[in-house]
């Protein structure tokens, strides 16, 4: 997987090298904006899946988590920090115990429907 890619794909969730909110985003409910960039990391790993150099995804995936939480702090005018604390979870996988981040949505009488965020791949 070439390092031009990993920047190219890093590249809309970046500004002066740093992970930033992405505002146009804040208009959708909170599962929205999650599903939205679980959507674009998961086409974008599975495109890439079959590369020696899997690894590098870790970059991308840091970019995204980072820029997922600071639209999620924006939206509800709050600090990153707090985010993590109100989405925070750990999600069992098949290699294990991994930490993400999950929005919950409640549908009537007990069903609930939940998305995880920010997967590890």
């Amino acid at each position: 997987m070439p390092a031009d890619v990993i920047r190219a794909k890093c590249r809309p969730y970046m500004h002066h090298g740093r992970p930033i909110r992405r505002t146009e985003r804040t208009v959708n409910s909170d599962f929205s904006i999650v599903v939205q960039y679980q959507a674009e990391f998961r086409g974008i790993a599975g495109y890439y899946q079959l590369a020696f150099n899997l690894h590098r995804l870790g970059r991308l995936k840091y970019v995204m988590e980072r820029s997922l939480t600071k639209t999620l702090a924006r939206k509800y005018r709050v600090r990153v920090s707090k985010v993590y604390r109100r989405y925070r979870t750990v999600l069992k996988t098949d290699q294990g115990p991994r930490r993400g981040l999950q929005v919950t949505v409640e549908r009537g009488e007990g069903v609930r429907w939940s998305r995880n965020g920010a997967e590890s791949h």
